[in-house]
């Protein structure tokens, strides 16, 4: 187990990774051949969803340097991985028009992938697609991505409904006070 000194060191390092990849990725700055290579390698595998990739980097070295203060992280370890799944089928499979036109040569062509989730996207659809189909896809993409908010958030999904629903109540009842 490593002392939160070590933690703090590592980081620090990841985002200092972070604000490195996040000017190669949104300031298209030169990174050399790392940062090239980092920005190809994430639109290959990640498509679209790589511009999250130095938001993740961050968050997670911000992870390490608040762990004393988040007490316990479990809750937000399964989170990112919820979010990146729902983000990457979402945009392979065009829900909600979020990936654009439909692929018109099928599944594995790289220049289709790169621009909408990438091949971990694409892995996910055709998987999803041949066991439980579009619909199915795009359904788990959404359950996938509420899961996540729930988990980020630390509550639960009657509470933020409940939350909701007063704050829309409230505006409603006063309305008709004044009347």
């Amino acid at each position: 187990m490593l002392d939160q000194r070590s933690l703090d060191v590592i980081g620090l390092g990841l985002v200092a990774l972070a604000v490195f990849l996040g000017c190669v990725l949104y300031g298209h700055w030169n990174g050399g051949a790392v940062g090239d290579g980092a920005a190809s390698t994430f639109g290959w595998a990640f498509g679209r969803v790589r511009a999250g990739v130095p938001i993740a980097v961050a968050g997670m070295g911000a992870l390490f340097v608040l762990r004393p203060l988040i007490g316990s992280p479990k809750p937000l370890r399964a989170s990112p991985i919820f979010l990146f799944a729902s983000c990457t089928l979402a945009l392979a499979g065009n829900t909600f028009g979020l990936g654009g036109t439909v692929a018109p040569h099928g599944f594995w062509q790289q220049s289709w992938f790169e621009h909408r989730g990438g091949i971990v996207g694409q892995a996910e659809l055709w998987g999803t697609v041949h066991l439980i189909g579009t619909f199915g896809a795009n359904l788990l993409a959404v359950f996938l991505f509420i899961a996540g908010v729930v988990l980020v958030s630390g509550g639960s999904l009657a509470l933020m409904l409940h939350s909701a629903s007063a704050g829309i109540a409230s505006p409603t009842t006063a309305e008709f006070a004044t009347v």
